[in-house]
């Protein structure tokens, strides 16, 4: 472990110390990488056609197809430069044509400025052990080994979906699968166990059979129908349902005075 952690510590501080070397080197205000991209979009941007909309907004047009540029709001409707913080060709073009530099649009991460400021930093070479300070804490030994016998397993255990077969294709299981005898077709069992299934009736032909069964002295406990005439509204004067039948009556009636006259 203390080994592994002064590795790490070694690697990292000597990439902070190179970093710091290979900046210093740097003139301009973009960091080399970028700026090359940058340079490749100004060199596509001139096959583009720029036509001013106003306030900051432009129509570009680049091999056939149209761009919306927006110089107030930092974006295009390629979108690249709302996701990499780097002006696409589209508005290196509107720069162009408003004598703005492409260097000045691209975002403050991309600077040598911000570089510097992320390798700023030192990490301190540590001491020797004698120097360190005793602390006199809990001793931490390695785990016990024990031997096991046999040779010792070279292979990790494989899941069932994961065996292959001698010719190199996946192993299917039957995990998961239902048996069937071959002899009835039953499931749950196989031909060797079918005499311990041979009289038993399935489940589906049991519920089955439940249903078609009726018992006539369920009919004993169902209680007769008795209807209340104060429950009932069409026998109650004075609810909607007892005038309605009131009204269709006297229509009827009507109707037949009138169909004898």
């Amino acid at each position: 472990m203390v080994s592994m952690l002064k590795n790490i510590h070694d690697k990292i501080s000597h990439r902070i110390v190179s970093k710091q070397k290979e900046s210093d080197k740097w003139t301009g205000r973009l960091c080399p990488k970028i700026q090359k991209k940058l340079d490749k979009y100004v060199e596509w941007a001139a096959h583009c056609m720029v036509q001013e909309a106003g306030r900051g907004v432009f129509q570009v047009t680049s091999f056939k197809n149209i761009y919306l540029v927006d110089l107030n709001m930092n974006n295009c409707e390629c979108k690249k430069w709302e996701l990499s913080g780097i002006p696409c060709h589209h508005s290196v073009a509107c720069f162009r044509h408003e004598r703005i530099e492409p260097e000045s649009m691209v975002h403050m991460c991309y600077t040598v400025e911000s570089y510097r400021k992320a390798y700023a930093y030192n990490i301190m070479p540590l001491r020797d052990k004698a120097r360190c300070e005793k602390m006199y804490g809990t001793i931490v030994y390695p785990p016990l080994y024990t031997k096991v016998m046999g040779r010792p397993k070279k292979n990790r255990k494989k899941d069932p979906e994961e065996k292959k077969d001698k010719h190199g294709g996946l192993k299917l299981t039957k995990h998961g699968s239902t048996m069937h005898c071959s002899i009835s077709g039953a499931p749950d069992h196989n031909k060797k166990g079918h005499y311990k299934h041979e009289n038993v009736i399935p489940n589906e032909e049991v519920a089955q059979a439940g249903e078609d069964y009726d018992d006539p002295s369920i009919i004993d406990d169902i209680m007769p129908h008795t209807v209340h005439a104060d429950l009932d509204p069409t026998q109650t004067p004075g609810s909607m349902i007892f005038m309605m039948q009131e009204q269709v009556l006297c229509q009827l009636k009507l109707q037949l005075n009138l169909f004898y006259c």
